[in-house]
């Protein structure tokens, strides 16, 4: 079993490495799915990391349906990672119907190359998920990553995840995902035995900060500014534990 960390620092990369991991996505801005991150954080994991290193290119939050302005940025991108010495880059566009951008994709997939490509969630927001695979497939893909096609948690449609994977087969490898408790982990793998798991799971820590304004509450979003996300090594080891 291959187990994929969503990181979000240098530090994560250190403990997410540390606890077992077989492989991290670097990414920013995970509240909204996850943007790409900057040249010198790439850099910086870059040097901690000896196991397998992904990075998410994806120019902005929101849909997955690009101009060409922001596609230019996505190839840039792409350019940054191979030059850094990333494994990996994890990608996905759509048309406004919804259906796979297979021409830009098979595009990316050519100029990341020798790097491994993967289709990350964007998938979930695709009418027709089998033909997606199919279309994904033949734009040279190596991965597809999923965690609740339709809106619907991966966990609460497990017969769907398992018609994908088999329809999937060979192919590509179908990456299931989720925000998982270790038990919900080890379910995910006994339901649906997939050769990879992509997994996140960060937690909100206080921040170091002594200074904290009087008149600012818990639920403030002033608070934010004084807590931190970050990867749990310890909860990282349960949760690789959970699914070997």
């Amino acid at each position: 079993m291959h187990v994929e960390l969503g990181i979000l620092s240098v530090e994560d990369a250190i403990a997410a490495q540390n606890a077992g991991a077989d492989g991290v996505e670097l990414l920013d801005n995970v509240g909204e799915g996850g943007v790409t991150p900057s040249a010198g954080k790439i850099a910086a994991c870059r040097d901690v990391l000896s196991i397998a290193y992904n990075v998410i290119i994806r120019p902005r939050p929101r849909d997955f349906f690009y101009s060409d302005a922001e596609f230019d940025v996505m190839q840039r991108d792409v350019r940054v990672a191979k030059d850094l010495g990333v494994d990996g880059v994890v990608l996905g566009m759509q048309h406004a119907d919804g259906t796979i951008d297979a021409k830009r994709i098979a595009q990316l997939a050519d100029l990341a190359r020798p790097m491994r490509v993967t289709h990350h969630a964007a998938f979930d927001y695709t009418p027709d998920p089998f033909a997606a695979i199919d279309t994904l497939v033949n734009t040279g893909v190596d991965r597809i990553l999923s965690a609740f096609h339709g809106g619907v948690p991966l966990l609460d449609n497990l017969d769907l995840y398992r018609r994908l994977i088999a329809h999937t087969g060979d192919r590509a490898v179908f990456l299931p995902g989720g925000l998982w408790t270790p038990q919900q982990a080890a379910r995910a793998k006994a339901e649906l035995d997939p050769r990879e798991m992509h997994i996140f799971s960060a937690v909100n820590a206080p921040s170091a900060m002594r200074y904290r304004p009087e008149h600012v509450r818990d639920d403030d979003l002033l608070m934010r500014g004084y807590t931190v996300q970050r990867v749990d090594e310890q909860q990282v080891r349960r949760l690789v534990a959970a699914v070997r």
